[in-house]
């Protein structure tokens, strides 16, 4: 192993010390740093053999946290990986080992903001929870079980 390779795995550790990376972060401060495309490859190649960089197990991670801080329906908490540059494949896997219950999350969502609503009359209170939880990103089938369908 070079200088330059433990340069770069040293750069590596230090972050991923901090937090658990997906390949594409990684990528994204090694360029910053420019380093070298072959050089970047070597020590991905080296983490991954080393267990410290997965992106399914990044994936996993990310959908119970925010499952557990702030829950989103499957298509946001989706949106959000591949952004981090997790490929779909993973993502669908990853959602599905883990289950993400998006009624639960409507539901309390709901629960937590239906004082906004409470003094409206009934067909615009509706309305205004089934724009809300919309905009959250739930499914109208998800939405009509919590609030109920139409005006």
């Amino acid at each position: 192993m070079s200088w330059e390779e433990k340069a770069v795995l040293s750069i590596a550790f230090k972050r991923l010390a901090r937090r658990p990376l997906t390949v594409m972060q990684l990528r994204e401060i090694f360029d910053k740093r420019e380093v070298p495309l072959e050089l970047q490859d070597s020590a991905i190649k080296k983490l991954i053999e080393m267990k410290l960089l997965n992106d399914f197990e990044y994936a996993c991670a990310f959908i119970r946290t925010r499952n557990l801080i702030k829950p989103k329906p499957k298509k946001v908490l989706a949106l959000e990986l591949s952004r981090k540059g997790i490929d779909t494949e993973t993502v669908q896997k990853a959602l599905k080992e883990i289950g993400v219950d998006e009624v639960a999350a409507a539901k309390n969502l709901y629960e937590k903001n239906k004082w906004r609503w409470e003094s409206l009359e009934a067909a615009v209170s509706k309305r205004k929870a089934q724009e809300f939880l919309a905009r959250k990103g739930f499914g109208w089938d998800v939405v009509k079980s919590i609030v109920g369908v139409g005006v």
